[in-house]
C-alpha cells in the first residue's frame, strides 16, 4: 500500500518506508523516481518531502548516491529553512551517510560559518550548529 501511494505521487508514506528500511527495498524504484523527479522538477516537492524521500532511498537500499543530492537541497545556504525539520534532519542523515557524504562539506561549513542559522531562537540554532558539527566530523573521520 505504501509503495502504491508513492508510485501515485504521494509523499506521505515516505517516512514509513524509511522505517521500514530493507525490508521494504522492494519500493526502492519508486522512491527513486520521486529523488529523480524532484531533480529535474524541483518545486515538485518541497525539502521535507525531499528529506524524506533521500531518508528512504539511504534506509532502504545504503546507497548514498541517489540520497546525497536531495539532502544538499535541505542544506544550501540561503535556501529556505525550517531547522525542526528538513534542514537539521538532512545535516543528520548526511553526518550517517558520513565520508560517502563528503560533497556536502562545503555547504556545512558555510551553515556553521553563518551567523544565522536559524530565526527560531537560540535553541533551536544551537541544535542544528550542534548536528552540523557532529556531521562534518563524522565525513571527516574526526566523529
Amino acid at each position: 500500500m505504501l509503495g502504491a501511494a508513492v508510485r501515485r505521487g504521494a509523499g506521505g508514506p515516505l517516512h514509513l518506508l524509511a522505517e521500514l528500511g530493507p525490508t521494504a527495498r522492494l519500493h526502492a524504484d519508486a522512491v527513486r523516481d520521486v529523488l529523480r523527479r524532484s531533480r529535474t522538477a524541483p518545486g515538485s516537492l518541497g525539502p521535507r518531502a525531499r528529506t524524506y524521500a533521500a531518508e528512504a532511498w539511504w534506509r532502504l537500499t545504503g546507497d548514498p548516491a541517489e540520497a546525497v543530492p536531495a539532502l544538499l537541497g535541505a542544506v544550501s545556504p540561503g535556501g529556505l529553512r525550517d531547522p525542526r525539520f528538513p534542514e537539521r534532519r538532512a545535516v543528520e542523515l548526511l553526518g550517517e551517510i558520513g565520508g560517502p557524504a563528503v560533497a556536502a562539506l562545503p555547504a556545512l561549513a558555510a551553515l556553521l560559518a553563518s551567523p544565522w542559522r536559524h530565526g527560531g531562537g537560540v535553541g533551536p540554532d544551537e541544535a542544528l550548529r550542534a548536528a552540523t558539527s557532529a556531521a562534518v566530523a563524522r565525513m571527516e573521520g574526526t566523529g
